[in-house]
C-alpha cells in the first residue's frame, strides 16, 4: 500500500493541486519565499520583523551594512530576557547563524529541513533559514505544517518598541522590509 501512496503523492497532478511533496514519508509543501514573508502581514503591518533583523545580519555578514549584527544580538538578548530563559550565549547565537549562512552559501537551501509552520501556515520555527533564503534569492522554500500548533509568534514593531529598540533601529527594519515589498 505505501507504494500506491508514494505513486499518488509523486504524481504531477498531486503536486500541482496541493503544491506538496512527500519526503522521507512526510508531507511538505512549497511556498514562494517572498510571498511567505508577506503572508505575515496584518493590516499592512508585518508581524515577523525578527526575520528582517536576521536578513540585516546576513547582509552585515557580507559587508553590505554595519548594523545587522548589533541589531541581531540586541534582539536575541531581549528575546531571552522576554522569555525569561537563557538559551545560549550571544556569541553562540552569532556563531551558529554564521555557520548557517556559510552552509546556505555553499550548498543552498536544504529541502530536507523545511521551515516549520503552525496550523495556520504561519512561521513557527525557521526564521534564520527564511532570512537566508531571502538573501540568497531562493525562490521557493519547503514548509512543514504542525497541525497541533495553534500558537502565533509575533515580533511586530510593537514588540521592538517595548524592548527598547530606538526609532532609528526600527526605521532600518522598516526600510529593509519595504525593499522586499
Amino acid at each position: 500500500m505505501p507504494s500506491v501512496i508514494r505513486l499518488v503523492t509523486d504524481s504531477k497532478i498531486f503536486k500541482k493541486i496541493f503544491n506538496s511533496r512527500l519526503l522521507n514519508g512526510k508531507l511538505y509543501s512549497r511556498a514562494d519565499t517572498r510571498k511567505f514573508v508577506l503572508a505575515h502581514t496584518r493590516e499592512n503591518h508585518l508581524n515577523r520583523y525578527d526575520t528582517i533583523v536576521r536578513l540585516l545580519a546576513v547582509e552585515h555578514h557580507f559587508g553590505e551594512n554595519d548594523v545587522g549584527w548589533p541589531l541581531y544580538l540586541k534582539m536575541q538578548e531581549k528575546r531571552q530576557a522576554y522569555s525569561k530563559k537563557h538559551i545560549k550565549d550571544l556569541n553562540t547565537f552569532k556563531t551558529d547563524f554564521e555557520a548557517l549562512i556559510k552552509s546556505m552559501e555553499q550548498r543552498g537551501y536544504d529541502k530536507n529541513h523545511p521551515i516549520l509552520t503552525n496550523n495556520k501556515g504561519l512561521l513557527a520555527d525557521g526564521s534564520h533559514r527564511l532570512a537566508c533564503a531571502l538573501y540568497f534569492k531562493i525562490p521557493e522554500i519547503e514548509l512543514k505544517k504542525n497541525q497541533a500548533d495553534n500558537t502565533t509568534v509575533t515580533y511586530g514593531l510593537q514588540w521592538f518598541k517595548e524592548n527598547d529598540f530606538t526609532s532609528h533601529e526600527i526605521d532600518l527594519m522598516l526600510t529593509r522590509f519595504e525593499k522586499i515589498i
